[in-house]
């Protein structure tokens, strides 16, 4: 908690600086096990890491899909802790569920696959249930804890790796789930949640998460289908050349990924918490947000033009003739910015059908533009396809905000509802 005598403005950039931070220490983590298996097991212990760490991540995308960001966008009508109880006890089923799955495909694969899923199977419910602690923090504020978590999680990996627990598959992945696992447990005492009974997560589920939940998860599930479809589409449109040219480009903006992300969880429970009193606050929040990130955008794509040769000095001579990109991926991160204003509104005004249209217009229109421009323009057409599909989706979740303008009425009262936890 900032000192009282800390300067307002400081004290209320602080959520925001901590968010940030931890981030950062999420980049720093996801790094530290990449750098652990190329180390100490090779080009071919990395590729099974790398399996298993994908896995791990959609079991983690799914779980915020179906639980977290709709727990961060109930707002009041939702009390905290009896919230954070039933989302514990949710968040560890789904663990279960996502470690049952990720053995048993492991089981039937064979060679680099199975070594990779079996590795990660078992600390898949650890890395869930620490996440599910991690955006409890947030929207109850305490998101310095959170940060320090990540740190846990970040000093556990590097002790065991330095303590000789490293040369295999299985070592780099237990070093990274254990340090999850801790951290899970750092999160535990700081913060005294705990699970609600089954039946009582359940019902929480019924009654306050499906709605944007159900929408939300099938939404991941078809851009993350989607997303690989469009690999292959663009390497047969536009060669694989221009598909490593566009990759390269595109982790230009990489330090941009932890700037949305970081401003998204620390918002959306303001915005959620503003749309239970008035939606035209929700919206300006909204608003303001997606203007921050819009400034950060600009500076950086003003710095990064400013430096033409960028892309040649970090990846080699050869990606210089790429450095046109730079241009429609600038317009993907404008558009993507301002959509971070509209993204939190909506999810905070509970219109996860909305969102769902816009992934569902959005995946099609990628794809086709990936295949079109691609075979025509090749590595420029894949970045203007990017452009071209956030626009759209955009565009829908504008007019949907629109839609809710004409509507907005006065304040009504708040009736804050709690859910029964047994002890």
């Amino acid at each position: 908690m900032a000192d009282k005598a800390t300067p307002g403005l400081v004290r209320r950039g602080l959520p925001w600086a901590f968010g940030l931070a931890d981030q950062g220490l999420w980049s720093v983590a996801s790094f530290v096990l990449t750098l652990a298996a190329a180390r100490t097991t090779g080009p071919a212990g990395l590729g099974a890491v790398s399996l298993g760490f994908a896995a791990t991540l959609l079991a983690m995308g799914l779980a915020r899909a179906l639980l977290l960001d709709p727990f961060l966008a109930a707002g009041p009508r939702l009390e905290q802790r009896a919230g954070a109880a039933g989302v514990l006890t949710l968040s560890a089923l789904w663990g279960v569920v996502g470690a049952f799955g990720c053995g048993l495909a492991g089981a039937v694969a064979s060679g680099a696959v199975s070594t990779g899923l079996l590795a990660f199977a078992p600390f898949i419910p650890g890395v869930v249930v620490q996440d599910a602690l991690r955006a409890a923090g947030y929207r109850e504020g305490r998101i310095l804890d959170a940060a320090v978590a990540r740190g846990v999680w970040i000093a556990t990996t590097v002790g065991l790796l330095a303590a000789g627990l490293r040369g295999s598959v299985g070592a780099v992945a237990a070093t990274w789930g254990v340090g999850a696992i801790l951290a899970a447990l750092f999160l535990v005492w700081k913060l005294g949640y705990r699970p609600a009974g089954a039946t009582e997560a359940v019902d929480l589920w019924r009654r306050h998460f499906r709605r944007l939940g159900g929408p939300l998860a099938a939404a991941g599930v078809l851009d993350g289908v989607a997303s690989q479809v469009e690999i292959y589409v663009a390497a047969l449109a536009a060669g694989a050349a221009a598909l490593g040219g566009f990759r390269a480009a595109v982790s230009v903006f990489a330090p941009l990924t932890v700037l949305r992300p970081a401003l998204g969880q620390v918002g959306l429970p303001r915005v959620a918490r503003a749309m239970a009193q008035d939606p035209r606050t929700a919206a300006r929040h909204g608003a303001v947000l997606s203007g921050v990130l819009l400034a950060a955008v600009l500076l950086y794509a003003g710095a990064a033009a400013t430096y033409g040769r960028l892309l040649p000095v970090v990846f080699g001579a050869s990606f210089e003739r790429y450095s046109d990109l730079l241009l429609p991926l600038t317009v993907s991160q404008v558009i993507s910015a301002v959509g971070t204003g509209v993204h939190l509104y909506l999810l905070a005004a509970q219109r996860g059908r909305v969102m769902l249209v816009g992934t569902a217009v959005a995946v099609p229109l990628r794809i086709a533009a990936t295949a079109v421009l691609g075979a025509h323009l090749g590595a420029l057409g894949l970045a203007w396809a990017v452009a071209v599909a956030g626009f759209a989706s955009l565009v829908i979740g504008v007019v949907a905000v629109a839609a809710d303008a004409r509507r907005w009425r006065r304040p009504v009262p708040v009736v804050v509802e709690s859910v029964h936890v047994r002890p």
